[in-house]
């Protein structure tokens, strides 16, 4: 193989951010690889996509579909050496959230004329779900999943196909795509002679693994809603799905490689209802970002309930608290007196 000259021998850029997509991750892979093809734009988009490919385990299928989407995204510069550059910055630009480092090694063509480069790459491995559908779930999702999954909402324009949405999902570094749909009904009522509008229905979050474009979950909320107008209404009743997707997804985005724990002690008390004791286990279970409950004992006369929790490492405690106190209000109205380190500490004023 002939080298072409190389405008600078490796060549470093920081692409621009598409907007809510970060530059930095929490985990990453470096790799390098050679693409060959019949022109430079071909043997780039190539060349990218094996490294996308490598580092997060894609299917063929979907590697050579990533393959035509870097290609529709960079612009035709001929046949020259500065060709590698723009291809280097346009891919950035566009998928900084995916390609967190890119530099291009190598260039040149074969004896049989085909075009190859060869490309180092520093490709994100953050589990990232890009979101199509309702906004309303967005803020609760956030707050109540672990901070190293990442998630962005995607307007969905119509039909909706993951093998479609792939394309803005990547822009983000997305792992996973989930779709919201809802599927809800209204009526008027009249409460205490207030007219207002309830809204009841299923809310159902799917979600599809990007690697091989296979759905691998799907979770079914039941809600119910009743508020003055129907926009509040309906707003009301999607949002009470957020918690419930967060449970699921976080437990589902919990076998992911990169995925690390660690052990929270919990104390709640006095709990002196020995019918609420286990109902508050069963219910702190469900909180998201609890993974497991690992020990639960009762002390100091049998009304301090301790329990050895896992969760995910970048879960915040406090934000754990907030959840489990949540949860349990239905059989202690709790306060927050400790959230630091791996200790809460939630004292029951009222059972």
């Amino acid at each position: 193989m002939s080298k072409l000259p190389l405008v600078g021998l490796v060549l470093i850029a920081w692409g621009f951010l598409a907007p809510g997509v970060s530059s930095r991750c929490f985990s990453a892979q470096e790799v390098e690889v050679v693409g060959l093809d019949t022109t430079p734009k071909e043997a780039f988009s190539t060349a990218v996509a094996q490294a996308v490919a490598q580092a997060r385990g894609l299917f063929i299928s979907v590697r050579e579909q990533v393959r035509d989407i870097f290609k529709a995204t960079i612009s035709d510069r001929g046949v020259n050496a500065e060709s590698f550059s723009f291809y280097q910055k346009d891919i950035e630009s566009r998928y900084s959230g995916l390609i967190e480092q890119l530099s291009v090694l190598e260039q040149g063509r074969d004896s049989s004329g085909l075009f190859w480069v060869r490309l180092r790459a520093r490709v994100c491995l953050d589990p990232v779900i890009a979101v199509f559908g309702t906004p309303e779930v967005l803020g609760e999702l956030r707050n109540a999943l672990p901070s190293r999954i990442g998630i962005h909402f995607l307007e969905n324009r119509g039909p909706f196909s993951p093998k479609d949405a792939i394309k803005e999902a990547l822009a983000f570094g997305a792992s996973y795509i989930a779709l919201v749909e809802e599927r809800l009904t209204h009526e008027n009522v009249s409460v205490g002679g207030v007219r207002g509008v309830s809204v009841t229905g299923i809310v159902s979050s799917l979600i599809w693994d990007i690697r091989n474009l296979e759905l691998i979950a799907k979770v079914d909320v039941p809600v119910r809603a009743v508020a003055r107008g129907l926009p509040e209404a309906r707003f009301l009743a999607v949002k009470e799905a957020s918690l419930p997707f967060a449970e699921a997804w976080s437990k589902l985005l919990a076998t992911s490689k990169d995925a690390s724990y660690r052990e929270l002690l919990l104390s709640i008390g006095p709990v002196r209802r020995q019918g609420n004791r286990n109902l508050v286990i069963e219910r702190i279970q469900r909180v998201p970002g609890i993974l497991e409950v690992k020990t639960a004992a009762f002390k100091e006369g049998g009304n301090l309930l301790e329990l050895s929790i896992k969760v995910d490492s970048s879960s915040d405690a406090c934000a754990i608290a907030r959840m489990i106190s949540n949860e349990i209000k239905g059989y202690l109205q709790v306060q927050i007196r400790r959230c630091t380190g791996n200790v809460i500490e939630l004292f029951a004023y009222q059972e």
